[in-house]
């Protein structure tokens, strides 16, 4: 792939990815009764946007897209990260 077409590839991966990322924060709650709640809500989020990622990186795969299949799938390993963090938190603060 020349390097015009592999940065006009990751461009248009960046400009799908992003607004994801932002629409992900709409299905938090805007309110939690606690603390504990809200970090489960997070972890929620989190680890739905890292099945949507990957799914999305399969159907970037089967349109020979691999290099939008790897952003995907790096998303959702970031997803994945954040989740396991909240993870951590939640079983310290006994959820």
């Amino acid at each position: 792939m020349s390097a015009g077409r592999y940065l006009s590839v990751l461009f248009c991966a960046l400009a799908v990815i992003l607004p994801m990322r932002c629409a992900c924060a709409e299905d938090a709650p805007t309110a939690c009764a606690t603390t504990l709640e809200c970090l489960q809500a997070a972890y929620d989020i989190d680890m739905n946007a890292s099945a949507r990622y990957l799914a999305y990186a399969k159907q970037a795969e089967k349109e020979d897209y691999s290099t939008v299949a790897s952003l995907f799938k790096a998303t959702a390993f970031a997803e994945e990260i954040h989740a396991k963090r909240y993870a951590r938190l939640i079983e310290k603060m006994g959820g």
